[in-house]
């Protein structure tokens, strides 16, 4: 056997190294993180596997409102597509060695936004995530794992928006589900957040397309319950389709 040969059937097994278990159910500790904005009282990541897809359900409770999210990342093929606090966002995720790596993108008001995410696995057994989204500071938040039972706690009763967040009206949902269902208008429109909010006053009603928001979301759901019940027939996208004003005859 030649040099070369042997060099190669000893590399072999580093490029077939198969990837860490990260599956189960984890806690962040939140003494050992750096985690931007008001600290939250609460960090949970439950990981699932199917084949080569990793499921990722995270929870972080905090003030005041939960955020809550569930997104799927297959390292086999060239992009997955979840949908992540109402936009539709496209993601690659590649393991190198021990480390997870997945780079995101979507659009919000016309602009291309990324982010990336680094999971990886330690010796002593805890789970790290890096999270890099400019201009914002990096976050790097320890897990611990956790029995199975702990991911009961995904799924326990919130408060609804109304009760979280002040002069929410139209919007009787669980609080961690409304900047989602707020994000999902600003694509169904092609808008921003000030489109209908004063930026960092969100409770006031100074600016009139809220009113109007508030009768059409009253619209919708009256169209849906009358014709379309059990299922949502109609949306705001199916006669907006990315237009503040929709469009009343096709275009030439």
């Amino acid at each position: 056997m030649t040099h070369r040969a042997s060099l190669l059937l000893v590399a072999l097994p580093l490029f077939a190294q198969t990837p860490p278990d990260i599956t189960g159910v984890w806690r962040a500790n939140l003494a050992k993180s750096a985690i931007p904005g008001p600290a939250p009282a609460e960090y949970l990541v439950i990981i699932t596997r199917k084949d080569s897809a990793l499921t990722i359900k995270t929870l972080i409770v905090r003030t005041p409102a939960n955020t809550k999210n569930t997104a799927t990342y297959d390292p086999s093929t060239a992009q997955t597509s979840n949908w992540i606090r109402g936009n539709p966002t496209k993601s690659h995720a590649t393991w190198e060695g021990s480390t997870l790596k997945i780079a995101s993108s979507f659009t919000f008001a016309g602009a291309l936004q990324s982010y990336q995410d680094e999971w990886t696995l330690s010796s002593d057994g805890t789970l790290s995530n890096i999270h890099t989204q400019a201009p914002a500071p990096v976050a790097r938040v320890i897990f611990e794992k956790q029995p199975l039972e702990t991911a009961a706690d995904f799924d326990q009763p919130e408060k609804t928006a109304r009760d979280a967040y002040q002069n929410v009206q139209a919007l009787n949902v669980p609080a961690s589900s409304l900047l989602s269902i707020m994000n999902t208008y600003c694509l169904s429109l092609g808008v921003a957040c000030n489109h209908c909010h004063i930026n960092g006053q969100w409770s006031k009603d100074d600016v009139p397309a809220k009113a109007t928001a508030r009768k059409m979301i009253a619209m919708t759901r009256a169209l849906n319950v009358d014709n379309f019940a059990p299922r949502v027939g109609v949306s705001c996208y199916t006669c907006h389709r990315g237009n503040a004003k929709p469009l009343t005859i096709p275009l030439e």
